[in-house]
């Protein structure tokens, strides 16, 4: 049976990205600053004290990296929708 899940907070990871509707914010990228919480189960971790049973916080993170440098989102809502999913 699995354990509630955990919450692992990611704060002020630092971007840069398009987003925006007017044409000036379509032109460059512009610095974003993105927070991230994520539930998981980390009991396997806490108890095998193994990299293979927890999450990779690097692949995390170049996840939301290349989310952020691919899309071009018009809205931070959409961004934020995107990167959830």
């Amino acid at each position: 049976m699995a354990g509630s899940p955990d919450l692992i907070e990611l704060r002020g990871l630092r971007l840069m990205g398009v987003v925006g509707v007017l044409p000036e914010e379509r032109d460059r990228a512009q610095p974003l600053e993105v927070d991230l919480d994520v539930e998981v189960d980390l009991t396997a971790a806490g108890l095998s004290d193994s990299l293979a049973d927890t999450v990779d916080y690097g692949a995390l993170c170049q996840v939301v990296q290349d989310t952020v440098e691919d899309g071009a989102p018009l809205l931070l809502e959409r961004l934020a929708g995107v990167l959830a999913e």
